[in-house]
């Protein structure tokens, strides 16, 4: 990674000049459709209506030029101080910080336990180390915030929780060497060379959003990308699950213990909906067994609970199919509250109720979420609007318990036209609704479409930053994340700009845009990037006026993969943009052959797109041996790369 840094110092102001460049032109591909017509794209960056920034969050950033030195002549003072009792976080933060440092300015930083420091010596200091016991991190810092602070040598780095350590880490790197991390598997410097200063820090920083997950299949399983990208990993640091229940869409998973799912069935009928699709939480009226379904659901979580310690969030979440139980009495339900929601809401409040009472007598008062959905069937809130225009609980029985929450998941919005926007109008309300009768919320959201093998780019760029405003401004989630490609091992459509943009706006979500795009196409695509953009300009303007001209077009279950808004000129002229890429990189490959193959992947990975829509809308047009070979290339590419089709 040192090389990259060196590179990437080299062009940048280059590419950061053509970037601006290309951003504010009109984009003409030079092609013609099939008629003969020039392709014009109109305006390259998109116009969306903007929610209003969000003022609630914290990030204090007072730093300044103390006149001390962390590194001279490639030597240093300091020494990287961690507590006697670190835990692997914590020992992981002080490992990528020392490896980090290394990498930018070829300084090694020696890593000890505090006992091990002896008086005098200058630190950074990681966590809880007594050292920094003067050090109080504020009420308003969330468990995933931190607070960096230099008092007189010495430079500390404190948070509530060790992710906070970690991530605080990433931060002190930034201000000191420029570091960015734009994907999981690339990162920069802007550092190039010389002393390096220890500023005066005094930061206070907390991110918006304070569980943030990612939902892409390239980053769900790796905890090294996760973290480098400021993520936890869903089933290590926030969910409660395991022994057979898994995070979501686990309502049987709760009933079935180890014996199988028919067995259970045959034993309790009355749990299951008649169709055997969902549990019927009504028991279909019988209270006795009622009284043991909510039994059996509190011991399986008990057990959870008890076997992740530190994890906050167990969900209790239907089946992942739009069907409810119909049976007489949970009909009676939907009656009264015009949404199968109310029977889910009494439920889960009565396990909560217990659940709560066990934590506080057994547990020490230990702080626990119970989840359920917002989704399908039980996406509307069984509240009323009243004649002021807030929503209010049909009844006291539908007043979630404080310990409850409601993972939203619109599964029906218009993602790419951001949650504000008048196009989900009927989402607003329902989000609305749920804040009626609950306090807690978590966000499902959906950023890729389920059609056409993943493959055709999904415009919810620019929106998304509205969509997290209007979440915070409103309901303000204590967790969040976007499904993306979750099975599928990579990525085309420039979804890992995407996923920048996540990481970035879920910490922060009132950053721009705009700069945000120009670190990430510099430091993703290096000397490529101007084509790159370009590419990215066009392909995502074509996407959003598909999408406005279909009207839903940006539903997950749409597809716009259609010859009438890809002409084959067209796509031909962005395979041209990705040759040009592909040369603008070619001096690298025998100077440099490691970052030459990093930046060559990233680019072809981007082709696949291209090259699917050329394949499904025109494979005709070419002879039939021609074809045979792009389909072959194609997919011995998406094999390399780890992309599945849907």
């Amino acid at each position: 990674m040192c090389k990259f840094k060196r590179i990437i110092v080299l062009s940048i102001t280059i590419l950061l000049f053509f970037t601006f460049i290309v951003g504010g032109c009109k984009n003409d591909s030079g092609e013609k459709d099939e008629n003969g017509t020039r392709i014009n794209f109109g305006d390259s960056e998109l116009k969306y209506s903007e929610e209003k920034a969000y003022s609630g969050g914290v990030h204090v950033f007072n730093v300044s030029d103390g006149g001390k030195k962390l590194v001279t002549n490639e030597t240093t003072e300091y020494e990287i101080v961690i507590p006697d009792n670190a835990d692997s976080t914590i020992i992981t933060a002080s490992g990528e910080l020392q490896n980090l440092l290394y990498e930018a300015t070829k300084t090694w930083f020696e890593i000890k336990n505090e006992k091990n420091i002896f008086s005098g010596v200058k630190v950074i200091s990681l966590g809880n180390t007594e050292k920094s016991s003067e050090i109080t991190v504020p009420d308003e810092v969330n468990s995933n915030g931190y607070v960096i602070k230099t008092i007189g040598d010495d430079l500390f780095i404190k948070a509530k929780d060790s992710h906070g350590v970690l991530w605080g880490v990433y931060e002190f790197l930034s201000k000191t060497v420029g570091y960015e991390c734009v994907a999981y598997d690339t990162w920069y410097y802007s550092y190039t060379g010389g002393d390096v200063k220890l500023y005066d820090f005094d930061i206070v920083d907390s991110p918006d959003y304070e569980l943030r997950i990612s939902n892409n299949g390239v980053i769900y399983y790796n905890e090294v990308g996760s973290h480098k990208m400021r993520w936890l990993m869903p089933h290590k640091d926030v969910y409660i699950e395991g022994r057979g229940v898994d995070a979501y869409h686990n309502y049987f998973q709760f009933v079935k213990g180890e014996k199988k799912l028919s067995t259970v069935k045959d034993e309790h009928p009355l749990w299951f909906s008649d169709d055997g699709t969902q549990l019927c939480l009504s028991a279909h009226g019988d209270e006795e067994q009622r009284e043991l379904l909510i039994q059996t659901v509190v011991s399986k979580m008990k057990e959870l609970i008890d076997e992740c310690p530190g994890r906050r969030v167990i969900t209790f979440t239907q089946e992942d199919s739009p069907t409810w139980c119909n049976c007489r009495t949970c009909k009676k339900y939907y009656t009264k509250y015009k949404t199968d929601a109310g029977i889910n809401v009494i439920f889960v409040n009565e396990v909560a109720r217990r659940i709560k009472k066990w934590l506080d007598e057994e547990r020490d008062g230990r702080e626990v979420l119970i989840s359920i959905f917002a989704y399908m069937k039980t996406f509307a809130a069984p509240s009323t609007k009243g004649v002021d225009g807030k929503y209010y609980p049909i009844d006291n029985d539908v007043i979630c318990e404080d310990n409850v929450a409601v993972m939203i998941a619109p599964v029906y919005d218009q993602m790419a036209h951001g949650l504000d926007q008048s196009e989900n109008a009927g989402v607003q309300d329902n989000i609305l609704s749920w804040k009626g009768i609950c306090k807690n919320f978590g966000y499902w959201g959906y950023c890729t479409y389920y059609t056409d093998d993943y493959n055709v780019m999904h415009n919810s760029f620019m929106a998304t930053q509205n969509t997290y405003r209007y979440l915070l401004n409103n309901v303000t989630p204590a967790w969040i994340f976007d499904q993306g490609q979750t099975s599928s091992g990579n990525s085309t459509g420039f979804m890992h700009f995407k996923m920048y943009l996540q990481s970035q706006w879920q910490w922060d979500v009132n950053r721009d845009y705009r700069t945000l795009k120009s670190k990430f196409f510099s430091g993703y695509f290096g000397d490529a990037s101007v084509y790159m953009e370009k590419f990215f300009d066009e392909y995502s303007t074509v996407i959003y006026n598909a999408m406005k001209k279909q009207n839903t077009g940006s539903s997950v279950w749409t597809t716009v993969l259609k010859s009438e808004y890809f002409p084959l000129g067209m796509l031909k002229g962005w395979l041209r943009y990705i040759d040009k890429a592909y040369e603008n990189i070619g001096k690298y490959k025998n100077s440099d052959p490691a970052f030459y193959q990093k930046l060559y992947e990233h680019i072809e990975i981007e082709s696949l797109s291209v090259r699917y829509m050329l394949i499904k809308l025109y494979s005709g047009r070419f002879p039939a041996s021609e074809a045979a070979k792009m389909k072959q290339s194609y997919e011995y590419d998406c094999s390399k790369y780890g992309i599945r089709k849907t």
